[in-house]
């Protein structure tokens, strides 16, 4: 089966512009007067993956129900499964360039995470291109998401991977922190997503650009970016740093 042939008849939409067409995956921005206009559309072949199909709904679609009235994250329109794959709508989202602010996007990315772990799931691929301004932030694409407490598998993007998944074996959702830690520091420099891996790849790499930056601000990203997942903070507790920062920003 294709991934176009997974568009539901009965949703009576027409394709506006093809985003990505692959032989496993299709993403479109779409038209149906029942889902009340224009929308973004993904169609998936369900990969041979057994944590995929997990208690029967893809796992992305897991987390947009269960976060549909967030609005740190895309609103679920529509979704169709087929034993081959699925079809899901979400508003479409025309985001404006992220502010190069880690202190900006501090509170907002964290309490993103804080509710995406609430509702039972790791991202295990929270990195820039996956950040909408909109203006406001929206994560998205949780391809990648599993549920609590554990996961495994090398998955996610070069330079936001936490040690623990380029090392194998079991991990949790202390993932999820590292990778935000990342995203804010390579805000703060300016990096592009292509060049996190190159600038910010090692340990030392890390340690040289925090002693470049403000210094409240490194106190705070320091601990989210430890190789020790233990040594890491919860999101909860990143949240208390992040309303910390805030209050420096303003108050200095």
């Amino acid at each position: 089966m294709s991934t176009r042939a997974l568009l539901p008849a009965s949703l009576k939409a027409e394709v506006v512009h093809n985003l990505r067409d692959t032989e496993q995956s299709w993403a479109f921005v779409g038209s149906a007067p029942s889902l009340g206009g224009v929308f973004f559309g993904k169609c998936l072949i369900h990969l041979p993956d057994p944590e995929f199909t997990e208690k029967g709904l893809p796992m992305e679609i897991q987390v947009l129900l269960k976060l549909r009235n967030n609005a740190s994250f895309p609103k679920l329109r529509a979704y169709a499964l087929h034993r081959t794959g699925y079809f899901m709508a979400t508003d479409l989202l025309l985001p404006e360039p992220l502010p190069l602010s880690a202190k900006r996007l501090f509170f907002p990315l964290v309490s993103a995470v804080v509710d995406l772990h609430r509702a039972g799931f790791m991202s295990r691929d929270i990195k820039l291109s996956n950040l909408l301004w909109t203006p406001g932030l929206t994560v998205c694409d949780f391809d990648l998401a599993h549920p609590l407490p554990l996961a495994s598998g090398v998955v996610g993007s070069d330079g936001f991977m936490a040690p623990e998944i380029l090392a194998g074996g079991q991990y949790n959702e202390k993932v999820d922190i590292y990778a935000a830690g990342v995203c804010l520091l390579a805000l703060e420099l300016g990096l592009s997503e292509l060049e996190v891996a190159y600038h910010l790849g090692t340990r030392e790499q890390k340690v040289r650009a925090l002693g470049s930056i403000e210094p409240g601000l490194a106190l705070a990203l320091a601990p989210m970016l430890s190789a020790d997942p233990e040594k890491r903070p919860s999101a909860a507790a990143c949240l208390l740093s992040a309303q910390l920062v805030i209050t420096a920003r303003w108050l200095g």
